[in-house]
């Protein structure tokens, strides 16, 4: 009987307080918030853009409510990059400059890092060079003092393309030869070497810049970093029609736009476009442009706002008003990557 008892007691208590450890309940809404900005990345890299700002401000969302600060200046920055798609420069700007002043004020210096760095990309596409190398230098600055040689290299490669857009490689084979000791890093790896082979081009050095922009597209595709693949497919048409081989240049620039048009980024899309239409004139190669014409076309379509519905027809009941119905309303930078689950204060931004 007492035998009976003490194990109806063990059953009881197993089934009040659960098989499994400690409840954590704050743990389970940072992993929700982690999921949902990752989730997030994965549709902004997949042209899924609408569904990625729903994701994005999710995450953010869940954040502020457990006052996880860096989580809510992750998301920030990424709601930035998303903006950015737009070239929806206003937006970004203040998204990014919200997340810099929270990892100021925490002392996180990879974050800072990462935001300052992609506000010097918004001041070079607003064509303001000085405003964009004072950024990246007090970027370099906070990369160093975090000790993260990731953020570090992704910020020295970031200051080469710099160099190279104003004609100066000997400042780029500098920065690019610091951030080597990064260059093995996977998320450092394709950057590194896409600049290298930039500054082998404008060196003249065809040989060495294919091998160079081979390499970056090797491991940008390793970690399915899709505008760092573009990219590298657009410097390997470079390099083919700098040595006068026209069908090739046009079959990396074609498999770029692909790429492009795929993703939603129409503006690179049609950049690749204009590149297809003098290739096929300079070297006679008499293809039809028309279906790239209509895959941007029909890429364009999908992505669209969606316009107000037309109205219903007026009641007819005068004491009720007129009923609208309506469409809901419709909402390249650096992501910052997801922390580990297990320790969301001290991940990475």
């Amino acid at each position: 009987m007492c035998l009976n008892f003490l194990v109806w007691f063990c059953l009881l208590a197993v089934l009040m307080c659960g098989c499994g450890g400690r409840p954590d309940p704050l743990g389970r809404q940072v992993s929700r918030g982690t999921d949902a900005g990752l989730r997030g990345q994965e549709l902004l890299s997949e042209g899924e853009h609408r569904q990625a700002e729903k994701a994005f401000s999710k995450s953010l969302r869940i954040n502020r409510s457990i006052d996880n600060p860096i989580g809510s200046a992750r998301q920030l920055n990424n709601l930035a990059a998303l903006a950015l798609t737009r070239s929806d420069l206003a937006e970004a700007k203040n998204l990014l400059q919200q997340a810099l002043f929270v990892n100021q004020g925490l002392g996180n210096d990879a974050g800072a890092a990462i935001n300052l760095a992609n506000l010097a990309t918004i001041a070079q596409k607003d064509g303001d060079l000085p405003k964009a190398e004072r950024h990246l230098e007090e970027a370099r600055n906070l990369a160093r003092l975090s000790g993260s040689a990731k953020v570090r290299g992704q910020v020295l490669c970031q200051m080469a393309g710099l160099s190279l857009d104003r004609q100066d490689p000997g400042t780029a084979a500098v920065l690019l030869e610091e951030a080597q000791p990064s260059a093995q890093l996977a998320e450092v790896q394709g950057s590194w070497n896409y600049q290298q082979g930039r500054l082998s081009l404008a060196r003249g050095d065809t040989v060495n810049a294919l091998s160079f922009f081979q390499a970056a597209l090797a491991a940008d595709r390793s970690i399915l970093n899709r505008p760092g693949m573009g990219a590298d497919l657009q410097g390997l048409g470079r390099v083919w029609e700098a040595q006068g081989d026209f069908p090739k240049s046009f079959l990396y620039y074609s498999r770029a736009f692909d790429l492009y048009a795929a993703t939603s980024s129409h503006e690179k899309a049609q950049l690749c476009l204009d590149v297809l239409r003098r290739l096929n004139k300079a070297g006679r190669l008499g293809l039809s442009l028309k279906p790239y014409e209509q895959q941007l076309a029909v890429s364009k379509a999908a992505t669209a706002p969606c316009p107000p519905a037309k109205t219903t027809e007026p009641s007819k009941d005068p004491t009720r008003p007129e009923e609208l119905t309506t469409a809901p309303p419709q909402k390249d930078l650096t992501c910052s990557p997801a922390p580990k689950k297990s320790d969301p204060e001290k991940g990475r931004p």
